[in-house]
């Protein structure tokens, strides 16, 4: 331990920590994410929210009484490491994800670490608002959950952001969302699109148009949408040289109507030019 007592211990930064605090930065208050509309916070915070669990059974009570003892020992309520790769968003995975962790194949073996995916298979959706069949990749629990909500329709729109979590899904629920709030429905039937109409209405209770207008949307697309929404408001932009000829011109205009308006009066000095002009031998006769 003698040679660790001769390196000095470098605590400058553990004890700048205590005295200094730099926060994380946050999408929606650093840069132009802050000036996006509330609309579109309160669908992040949504999107943000602790999903349903999928992958373990979570624990409500913190202690339990041994009814034989009467011991109380507390409780541990720890979930799985579960990431979600790329190919998650491209599909319809019903919230749940890759599960990491370690397996222990023999006693005197080290433990080795291995990942646990979900079985996928192909299948195909329809959704009755859009009148649209949809081939993609998802799991038996979202078959499960569709048939447990009685419909592809109703399964994504009883299901917050939160637990759908995958682009796509978001976007199919977008669409949805804003053909219900439009009354917009691509049926050509029109007692079948009233029907379909009245059978899905109720859900737009929970949104109104402006949250419907920025739901599904990842922070990339929204700043698009805001800049545009704003250049869209500002109208479109006049070349400057327009707006200096149209000045310039109203500048000539004046000086003309003030030339055209202003009499003259006779100074002596113009009665001596004139004087001068009737003597002069090189003046040119304007008869």
């Amino acid at each position: 331990m003698a040679h660790r007592r001769l390196i000095p211990q470098n605590k400058g930064v553990y004890n700048l920590s205590k005295f200094y605090y730099f926060p994380k930065s946050h999408p929606l208050t650093d840069g132009i994410g802050r000036n996006l509309p509330a609309a579109y916070k309160r669908y992040y915070e949504e999107l943000n929210q602790n999903p349903s669990a999928v992958h373990h059974i979570p624990v409500k009570e913190k202690f339990a009484r041994d009814p034989n003892t009467g011991v109380v020992t507390r409780l541990q309520d720890d979930p799985p490491n579960i990431f979600y790769p790329k190919a998650f968003h491209k599909g319809l995975w019903g919230g749940a994800g890759i599960v990491k962790g370690f397996n222990h194949p023999h006693v005197k073996l080290p433990r080795l670490p291995k990942f646990w995916s979900p079985k996928f298979e192909t299948s195909v959706v329809y959704s009755e608002v859009l009148d649209l069949f949809m081939t993609t990749i998802m799991t038996k629990r979202t078959i499960q959950l569709i048939h447990k909500y009685y419909g592809f329709d109703h399964y994504l729109l009883q299901t917050p952001a939160c637990d759908l979590k995958s682009d796509l899904a978001l976007k199919i629920k977008r669409n949805i969302l804003l053909a219900l709030d439009k009354n917009d429905l691509p049926h050509t039937d029109p007692e079948k699109r009233q029907q379909i109409y009245d059978t899905y209405k109720h859900y737009l209770k929970k949104y109104d148009s402006e949250y419907i207008e920025w739901y599904g949307l990842s922070i990339a697309e929204a700043v698009l949408k805001f800049e545009f929404d704003q250049e869209k408001a500002r109208g479109k932009p006049q070349p400057l040289k327009l707006q200096y000829r149209h000045e310039f011109l109203k500048e000539l205009q004046e000086d003309a109507r003030l030339v055209k308006n202003e009499v003259k009066p006779v100074t002596p000095e113009s009665r001596l030019t004139s004087f001068f002009d009737k003597i002069n031998p090189f003046r040119r006769n304007r008869s």
